[in-house]
């Protein structure tokens, strides 16, 4: 950094120069504050990073953390760098600096003598596993460190490797009963696993040490009980699974008085007789090297593995892998050579290692990204090969034995990592594979040479919140080149959006990609004016060329996209270049594209959703423009709706609305007549229709301009005059079905009875008589429910009779039931959506482990209790299950948010407040007691400031323990260590067998002490809960004699014991898979199958149907008094066409919010019964003649045609749609559509996403019709319906 002078306002001067300060530090203790420092990306330090960065955390005081903040500072508000050197060698380093300080600030007095170190001396009590594991074994720190790499992809990123990822480590290479034996000869505590102890000890004893040690080890495969030698059922299979012949089946049996064969016994054997033993020790090799990741130690060893594996590999006569790498030919000779060479080479002999792996004699020349854009691949396939190449020039290789060859020579440069795949044969164009031959006789094989080329473009962001008139907003700027990939013919859409999601780290479902043909442009078209857009939208309903026509006209900058008609369903074949959206991610790229070959590579425009508008910006510039948009899906006649706004939740409530056949061929039908009707009216009365007009217009476009998408731009404007929805927010669906229904019941409705025929006039009484009349009819019990309900029916019906009221409107009946007297009342009410409860439980799940002092197994609980439950709850759930008294369990929580920490969790406080990311053990003891907790300390092996505060790392591991010696008297620090032990010792694994995988440790002998110690510290878990924060104890150790272990005789409040392992017991002995082991008790699977089940919609129902009590009481007039009521709710008649919604969005009163319940419903989408929950009698005719809905003498059997899907949260949700399509699939599914803003798929019924339901549309089935289409003849429904339309005459 340079000897740098403070300037005048740097406050006081530094306590030594810097010069001085760097004579106090070596050169390895510099660089690493210097990195430490630079890892922070700040130039200064202030008080907050003072105290996470260089204290560490540690709860130092905060007044003596501000004095020691301004000593650091130099009196400023920040510390930098040269500041910080000087600080921390003075006061760690210099007497007179820590003197000085300390006769300023007396709380630093214990500095004197202890000042805080610097730097962590590396010692044996800090040794990492690395270092142990290398100590015991034949291999090095950096081959253990390599095998961990390997270990943990296997694993992915879990700390065992079980049978499915050991087979995925073996990569299918080797004999699967071989694999499953070495699966048991590595586990070596039988647990079923392989940890990376196991797999470092068994890797080192198969590949490294000496020659009968490796055949002793690999002997343990035929050793099916585990029990250290083989019998002669164990012996009889190895010699016949090695093909020995009976006369060298010798194999001595010095084991159990001759009975058996020890390890060693065969090991002799196999030193006498390798022919028998060679294969099975090129397996070991093959496996140990290749698959899991170990270097080999000579030359010789990795000329014999990799070719051993190949020829294996063409013996066997196989296939290759789905996916393999291509090696250059060139390589591959020159690494041969020098490893023969090397080989060959005398043991003190210098010779030339091979060098990284150089493909670059595969590689073309002309490069269409490299070249010139300097693109990046977010491919594996990245490399674009010679046209020209022959089968001489390349291998092709399993992709385990490239990583072995990556791990070992490394690669020239990124771009020589060549992936290709196998295909069938006959497959791709001749011109873009290779054919390869495994073996002479074996199945050809093609591999994909030349994969497609996929150029990704992408625009910045920009603003989506404006109107589609230019009103406000931002222009989507031009897009330019982004990145590239090479893909499979045989690939899908959604591998390119994974590799796209991946490399910017966002949801897959917030990317969709758009096909740009050679002739296509993604500029922007300068923005038309209001007019000019409405106008062209306006008139959409003309023929597909006019509207691209007078879209081109707009603008001339860049071609508009095209209207791609019903019949086209490729997006290459746009007539003017038109970007084509490919909707359906499960296509495959062929089926797309005939282009992306060397030289045309295939272009896409990468468009990402707005997430806090749900818009897609590419569909707000199509509204713009006023054109559709081109797909590439296959489907039914359906056309999409552009979102170019938060109108999402209106695109899925048209989509449903217009499956309702009667309504949408009526309204076409009557469109004109309603027109000419509206015009009579005066121009300030017409406003209050415009909505129900242009969805009328909207719904005609919809159906018949042969689009397959349209811009609803002048729907949304009428929708903007209404005032009811604010265009820049997102709304509910359910509102606008609502409001919708309202806008075209009042378009659509017939005058009232009352205005037909003149009310008589009322005599000066008349409202006292009539209040009277209404207070006797109040009293009169008898009245039948199906009098009330028609009589209720009638008076609806005579003033608000409409096509809607005769499609969607049912009716419920309301029932007060006082609860002294049992007086029922009861009321009709019309509904024309059916809001259901689907069970938005004040609960929540609580899972928790119960952990006795007997040393046995913990076992895991689950229980699902109120948010306000507290621990007294979860200790009388305990004591019914074990029989310990409920008040001898304590509450520990385990959190690692921000930090981690462990602490008693207050009997009274509610469980919701100890519950977020927090482990919760429920552990016997009492106020004496005191919990124990496992912990190991390490170096920080990156770099740190000050190594008092930052040079270690503390992890935990293991469940905690309770402890409480069972002595009178003070507690004595030997009865703490024996309490400890009694209960941890069965972690301890047993003694090795006759033969061991590694070398054993004198310190491995627990036998002559304990391999722990223990001390207190505070919740944190970090820092002592004696010594003075200013020391940065980690913990002083109990002494293990019979002296008192805490001074005083009393435990600090909030202290924990720390248990610290020693290392070599810790890595050696400890069996981690039995301190995180507990058994699972079966509340746990049933509570979290009650928490998460789906439930169902005839539990809505009956939920809907249940009796609640009101809060405030009600007057009685036959008790005289106010009293209790109970309500019900029931379905009196349905509709033909039922809405149900199901209540997703409630209020949370306990958390004063609204939330969304996301529990998943089921409910059928054919024949859905509903007969069950409809309480009244036959329909009653309504005034017109009409039935006016459905009762429980008709038959209630209901057909889904369409839902709305709610994803997402309250604030930024998305709504898409799906509807039956009315046509049956190929495979005998019915056809359904997912209809998602402007993306229109085809799907099966069992693709239909039934998760994120929110709005349900049902018709009832009279006889079988098509959803879409004309309605069969004879229906009685359908005549109703033509009755009410004869005549619009009074609008």
């Amino acid at each position: 950094m340079g000897n740098r002078i403070y300037s005048a306002n740097g406050g006081a001067d530094p306590p030594i120069s810097l010069a001085q300060a760097r004579a106090h530090l070596s050169n390895e203790e510099f660089v690493r504050l210097q990195n430490a420092f630079g890892r922070l990306k700040k130039s200064q330090l202030n008080l907050d990073d003072f105290s996470k960065h260089i204290l560490g955390g540690a709860n130092v005081p905060e007044d003596a953390k501000r004095s020691l903040f301004k000593f650091f500072a130099g009196g400023g508000d920040a510390i930098t760098f040269d500041k910080l050197i000087c600080a921390l060698v003075g006061i760690s380093r210099s007497e007179d600096v820590q003197n000085s300080f300390i006769d300023e600030h007396k709380e630093f007095a214990t500095w004197g003598l202890r000042p805080p170190l610097l730097t962590i001396p590396i010692n044996d009590a800090y040794i990492n596993f690395y270092e142990v594991m290398s100590y015991v074994t034949h291999l090095s720190v950096s081959e253990v460190q390599d095998l961990e790499r390997v270990f943990l992809r296997h694993s992915q990123g879990a700390v065992m490797l079980v049978q499915k990822s050991w087979e995925s480590a073996a990569a299918g290479c080797f004999p699967e009963s071989f694999v499953k034996r070495l699966l048991r000869v590595f586990d070596d505590n039988v647990d079923g696993e392989v940890d990376f102890r196991e797999m470092v000890c068994g890797v080192s004893a198969m590949c490294r040490g000496p020659l009968p040690s490796r055949f002793a080890f690999l002997a343990s495969i035929w050793d099916e009980d585990a029990d250290g030698h083989l019998d002669e059922k164990e012996l009889t299979t190895m010699y016949e699974e090695m093909r020995v012949p009976q006369s060298a089946r010798i194999v001595a049996t010095s084991g159990h008085g001759g009975a058996r064969a020890a390890p060693v016994d065969v090991a002799q054997w196999a030193m006498t007789h390798p022919e028998y033993v060679k294969e099975l020790y090129a397996w070991a090799q093959e496996i140990g090297h290749i698959c899991f990741g170990l270097r080999p130690e000579t030359p010789a060893v990795e000329l014999e593995v990799v070719r051993g594996y190949i020829r294996r590999m063409e013996r066997s006569g196989g296939a290759l892998p789905a996916e393999c790498n291509i090696l250059s030919a060139v390589w591959h000779r020159e690494w041969e050579s020098r490893l023969e060479r090397a080989a060959g080479a005398a043991p003190n002999e210098k010779h030339e290692c091979p060098s990284p792996i150089d493909n670059s004699p595969l590689l073309s020349n002309i490069d269409p990204f490299r070249a010139s854009a300097k693109l990046p691949c977010i491919s594996p396939e990245n490399a674009c090969l010679r046209r020209d190449l022959t089968n001489a020039e390349w291998l092709a290789i399993p992709r385990v034995l490239w990583s072995a060859l990556v791990r070992w020579h490394g690669l020239l440069r990124p771009t020589d990592e060549i992936v290709r795949r196998r295909l069938p044969y006959g497959r791709c164009p001749p011109d873009a594979v290779a054919e390869f031959r495994v073996v002479e006789g074996g199945e050809r094989d093609e591999l994909e040479m030349h994969p497609v080329y996929v150029r990704f473009d992408r625009r910045p962001r920009f603003s989506t919140t404006g109107s589609v008139n230019g009103a406000s907003g931002g222009e989507p700027r031009e897009a330019v080149a982004w990145a590239y990939a090479q893909i499979s013919r045989f690939g899908r859409i959604s591998d390119l959006l994974s590799y796209c999601a991946k490399e910017l780290r966002v949801p897959d479902q917030d990317l969709r990609l758009w096909l740009l043909t050679s002739g296509s442009s993604c500029s922007l078209p300068s923005s038309p004016s209001t007019q000019s857009i409405v106008s062209a939208l306006s008139s959409s309903s003309q023929p597909a060329s006019s509207a691209a026509a007078a879209a081109t006209s707009t603008t001339s900058s860049s071609p508009a996209p095209s209207t791609i008609g019903g019949s086209s369903n490729s997006p290459s074949a746009s007539p003017s270049g038109a970007p084509a959206l490919l909707d359906d991610p499960s296509a495959r790229v062929c089926d797309v594209t005939a282009s992306g070959g060397d030289g045309e590579p295939v272009r896409m425009l990468l468009e990402q959703r707005d997430r806090s508008t749900g818009v897609w910006p590419e569909e707000a510039r199509f509204a713009r423009s006023g054109a559709s948009i081109a797909q590439s899906s296959l489907r039914g006649p359906a056309v999409g709706l552009i979102n170019y706004g938060n109108f999402c939740y209106r695109n899925a409530a048209v989509q449903c609305l217009a499956r309702v056949e009667p309504l949408s061929r009526r309204l076409m039908e009557k469109e004109a007549e309603l027109r000419q009707a509206l015009s009579r009216r005066p121009s300030s009365s017409r406003k209050a229709f415009s909505a129900a007009l242009q969805y009328i217009h909207l719904l005609r476009e919809m159906r018949t301009s042969g689009k397959k998408n349209i811009s609803p731009v002048s729907f949304n404007d009428a929708i903007r005059e209404t005032r009811a929805f604010d265009h820049a927010l997102q709304h509910d669906c359910e509102e606008f079905v609502s409001f919708m229904l309202q806008q075209l019941h009042d378009l659509l409705k017939e005058p009232a009875v009352e205005q037909q025929q003149p009310l008589p006039a009322k005599a000066n009484g008349g409202k006292k008589k009539e209040k009277e009349e209404k207070e006797n009819e109040e009293e009169e019990e008898d009245v039948e429910d199906s009098e009330a309900a028609a009589k209720a029916w009638r008076d609806y019906v005579s003033k608000d009779d409409s096509l809607i009221t005769t499609l969607f409107t049912g009716q419920l009946r309301s029932s007060l039931v006082c609860k002294e007297c049992s007086k029922r009342s009861a009321c009709f009410d019309p509904f024309s959506a059916l809001p259901v409860p689907i069970g938005f439980e004040n609960v929540e799940l609580f899972e928790f482990i119960v952990i006795l002092r007997d040393g046995s197994r913990p076992i895991r609980h689950g229980l699902r209790l109120g948010r306000d439950a507290t621990a007294r709850a979860l200790a009388q759930y305990a004591a019914e299950r074990t029989g310990v008294a409920a008040g001898r369990f304590l509450l520990y929580r385990l959190t690692s948010q921000c930090r981690q920490r462990f602490a008693l969790v207050p009997p009274a406080e509610p469980l919701g407040r100890a519950m977020p990311n927090a482990q919760l053990y429920l552990m016997e003891g009492d106020d004496q007691s005191l919990p124990a907790v496992h912990r190991r300390m390490q170096h920080n092996q990156e770099a740190y400031l000050l190594g008092a505060a930052t040079g270690h790392i503390v992890l935990l591991f293991g469940v905690p323990v309770m402890v409480k010696p069972e002595i009178s008297g003070a507690v004595t620090g030997r009865s703490l260590y024996d309490d400890v032990w009694r209960q941890l010792k069965r972690f301890i694994s047993t003694p090795p067998p006759s033969f061991a995988s590694r070398a054993l440790d004198p310190c491995e002998d627990v036998s002559a002490g304990f391999p722990f110690s223990l001390s207190l510290v505070d919740e944190t878990l970090e820092w002592c809960a004696v010594c003075p924060p200013l020391r940065f104890c980690r913990g002083c150790a109990v002494r293990v004699d019979d002296t008192p272990a805490f001074a005083g005789g009393c435990v600090p409040p909030g202290a924990t014991l720390a248990v610290d392992w020693q290392p070599i017991a810790l890595y050696l002995k400890y069996n981690h898979s039995q301190s995180m082991a507990f058994s699972e008790d079966a509340t746990v699977a049933s509570a979290r199958d009650a928490h998460i089940r789906p439930s169902s919609l005839d539990n809505c129902l009956r939920k809907f149907a249940a009796s609640e009590t009101l809060d405030d009481p009600m007057q009685c007039k036959r008790c005289k008094r106010k009293t209790k009521r109970d309500k019900h709710m029931d379905i009196w008649r349905l509709p033909r066409f039922l809405i149900v919604q199901l209540k997703r969005f409630e209020y949370i009163r306990e958390e004063g919010r609204m939330g969304k319940c996301k529990r998943v419903i089921d409910f059928p989408l054919s024949a859905f019964d509903a007969s069950p929950y409809v309480k009244g009698g036959g329909g009653e005719k309504g005034v017109n003649g009409k039935e006016g809905g459905g009762g429980s003498g008709e038959e209630q059997i209901y057909d889904c045609i369409a839902m709305a899907n709610h994803y997402g949260e309250l604030d930024a949700g998305h709504f898409v749609a799906y509807a039956r399509s009315g046509e049956e699939r190929e495979d005998g599914e019915q056809g359904w559509l997912l209809l998602n803003d402007c993306a229109v798929r085809e799907v099966a019924e069992s693709e239909v996403d039934k998760k994120g339901a929110y709005l349900l549309f049902y018709e009832r089935r009279r006889q079988r019709r098509s959803i879409i289409g004309e309605v069969a003849a004879g229906d009685d429904e359908d005549s109703d319906v033509d009755a009410l339309t004869e005549s619009v005459s009074h609008i």
